[in-house]
């Protein structure tokens, strides 16, 4: 049992670390396609 909880506080710190990279990764390619559209509609506005 010790060895088991010792492999969950091993593991569950690199899936948040994951989590996180995945989520701004997410954000950043969110963003970069917001700007995107973004420069698409500006010409359009004007």
């Amino acid at each position: 049992m010790p060895l088991f909880t010792h492999r969950i506080f091993l593991i569950f710190p690199a899936a948040v670390k994951l989590a996180l990279l995945l989520e701004m990764y997410d954000l950043r390619k969110a963003q970069s396609a917001r700007l995107a559209t973004y420069k698409l509609e500006r010409p359009a506005m004007r």
